[in-house]
């Protein structure tokens, strides 16, 4: 019997809730206060700020991630990605 690998369709959407986002009664909608900090981490950058910087930064102002951890630079980055190229 041959094993099968398992691949995930990159066309498939998480269903994981994206840093900036919450549900409400089954909608997807903004989450005010993480699109604050996604703004912040936006002026951060633009001030020069690397991802390591701003993950230093997020952390040291006690700012959770979307599960409650730590920040981690490549999180940012994407974050910073996905709303470079929502712009």
């Amino acid at each position: 019997m041959q094993e099968k690998e398992i691949t995930k369709d990159p066309r498939l959407k998480s269903n994981r809730l994206k840093y900036g986002e919450r549900k409400v009664q089954g909608l997807i909608v903004p989450h005010l206060e993480e699109q604050k900090v996604i703004q912040k981490m936006i002026g951060l950058k633009n001030q020069g700020f690397s991802l390591r910087k701003i993950s230093k930064y997020l952390m040291e102002k006690n700012i959770k991630s979307k599960r409650g951890g730590q920040w981690d630079k490549s999180v940012i980055g994407e974050i910073l990605k996905r709303e470079k190229a929502g712009s």
